[in-house]
């Protein structure tokens, strides 16, 4: 994944994406966990985006000349299944739910600044910023 998406994007950041690619399926199960319904059937087109349900892509330009030796075409796209709502709405729900569920507080108009780590290294909060509202 990491070999495809290096050659078939520009991002300048590499250590993102090489997080991103490493740990893509672990991110996949925990949103899967957390109630975020994925499709799991592939569009096998040439697409970026599709609006008939398959939730998983490639673009299909693994042959597009910005490498001299393509890399094998990978899943670079898994979307959550839209089901009746478009775009993200069915993510957020899912997660909206599991916060809930989870007695989590909801803070609005703020921003996360730091994440908080415990003495293992363990995310266990964030350092937040209310921002001004005018």
């Amino acid at each position: 994944m990491y070999a495809f998406m290096r050659a078939s994007t520009s991002t300048p950041d590499d250590g993102t994406l090489r997080l991103f690619c490493d740990d893509a399926a672990e991110h996949f199960d925990w949103l899967e966990a957390q109630g975020v319904p994925f499709e799991r059937r592939t569009f096998t087109g040439k697409a970026v985006a599709v609006r008939t349900g398959e939730g998983l892509l490639t673009t299909g330009n693994e042959r597009s000349g910005r490498s001299a030796t393509p890399p094998h075409p990978c899943h670079v796209d898994i979307r959550p299944a839209p089901r009746a709502a478009p775009g993200g709405v069915n993510t957020m729900k899912a997660l909206l739910a599991a916060v809930e569920h989870e007695s989590i507080p909801t803070v609005y108009d703020t921003g996360a600044t730091a994440l908080v780590r415990n003495d293992a290294g363990v995310i266990c909060g964030v350092r937040l910023a209310r921002r001004r509202i005018r």
